[in-house]
């Protein structure tokens, strides 16, 4: 669990060894690097208390410290100045944080930056009605951070951008970060019928129909709703298998219901765009999703990517290659809005690792993590992103491959 403590003499041991982890970066001041201990616990410890009290020296203002912990471990620091001089406005402003590197690209920092403004408006900390920032422009992942939090750019110089969070009327201003996900939810899935546990997501229906026609699987029962959607049944076996529709709300909505009649192992394979040079057909396991949509943080708390279990990757990747099947492993950008993947975007997510973009995946993940089944995605790389143009390259017309994709499915979802 995430919160925030402010400094203390009784974490003096845990608050030194944060700081001996790491120099100044991105304009974050770490005085404290390499000073022993001793004059840690005199020198550095006065200091600090001094100025949360206000007391302070060389025309500084005053500050408190808030440390991010995970659990027991400190991962960030939070520092919170109360009110700012003609410098500050024009410089640093009123907040400056640091991550462990371990600890990023998680979400931490989001989190510990919500947290500390609830702080500011619950407890008034500050005198301006606008929390200033100052953020080197190539930081990239500090500008994500507070523009989800609701800042908007005041001005910008060569190097650096100049961004202020209003504190009047903005407390849902982003409602998909304030879902605390405690409490009694209103409706829950309801058991229809018993079903299989193994169970097959496709994104072919021209698989599905061929499947039909050659007898290969029946009609085992329809989830109703304002979209009804079949579940079929192997004939030759107890593995269900069923058609995905587009974006996570409409598959992981109807994988939630279906869960509730049995289904605890489940595999989706499907296509994506690629972010990366491929050839249309090459598969991917994925490892994770970038959580650039909505469903997902309605079941988990706010992060940047959600990660698939590790073991099944690894056990499904052992079965891959003892089939002499090539294949990546690698995270995925889920995205709501198909006709809104912006270069600029594709080009963030391809810096950051991914090495495909669909609109599913990180909904199903999240899902199964709430959930507590086992689930895996396997995708095939089909229109082209990694260029300059974007390309169809007629991805969704290989029915045969769609079929043997479907069938390894199959495969991968026995062993799980």
């Amino acid at each position: 669990m995430l919160h925030l403590k402010q400094f203390s003499r009784k974490d003096i041991q845990k608050e030194y060894t944060f700081f001996q982890q790491f120099k100044s970066e991105n304009g974050f001041e770490n005085p404290y690097y390499n000073l022993d201990y001793a004059k840690f616990k005199t020198d550095a410890v006065k200091e600090r208390l001094n100025s949360h009290r206000g007391i302070t020296k060389d025309c500084l203002v005053p500050d408190t410290f808030y440390f991010l912990y995970q659990d027991e471990k400190i991962v960030g620091l939070f520092k919170l100045r109360h009110h700012l001089n003609s410098f500050l406005k024009e410089g640093p402003g009123h907040i400056g944080y640091f991550i462990l590197k371990e600890y990023r690209n998680r979400g931490f920092a989001t989190i510990g930056l919500r947290l500390l403004i609830d702080k500011i408006k619950s407890n008034h900390l500050i005198k301006e009605d606008e929390i200033y920032f100052e953020v080197n422009r190539n930081n990239i992942a500090s500008l994500r951070v507070i523009k989800k939090l609701g800042a908007y750019f005041h001005h910008i110089t060569k190097d650096k951008i100049y961004a202020r969070i209003s504190l009047a009327n903005n407390e849902h201003l982003y409602p998909i970060l304030d879902h605390n996900h405690r409490g009694k939810v209103m409706i829950n899935p309801v058991k229809t019928i018993s079903m299989p546990k193994k169970l097959i997501i496709t994104f072919f229906r021209e698989v599905i129909d061929r499947l039909i026609k050659e007898n290969a699987i029946k009609l085992y029962f329809v989830n109703n709703g304002e979209t009804p959607l079949e579940v079929y049944k192997f004939v030759d076996e107890d593995i269900c298998i069923t058609c995905g529709i587009v974006g996570a709300p409409a598959t992981a909505g109807h994988l939630d219901d279906i869960l509730a009649n049995g289904a605890k192992d489940v595999v989706f394979v499907g296509g994506a765009g690629s972010l990366i040079p491929t050839n249309v057909g090459e598969i991917m396991l994925v490892s994770g999703a970038f959580r650039d949509e909505g469903f997902s943080y309605h079941y988990l708390p706010p992060s940047d990517i959600v990660y698939s279990d590790n073991k099944l990757i690894k056990k499904a990747s052992e079965y891959l290659k003892k089939k002499n099947i090539d294949h990546h492993i690698g995270l995925t950008w889920t995205t709501d809005a198909f006709y809104r993947e912006f270069k600029s975007e594709v080009n963030y997510y391809k810096s950051r690792g991914a090495k495909t973009v669909e609109m599913e995946q990180a909904g199903l993940i999240s899902l199964a993590i709430v959930r507590k089944i086992k689930y895996l995605g396997l995708l095939y790389f089909g229109d082209d992103l990694s260029k300059k143009q974007w390309s169809s390259r007629d991805w969704n017309s290989k029915v045969d491959s769609r079929l043997f994709l479907t069938y390894l499915a199959k495969d991968l979802v026995r062993i799980l």
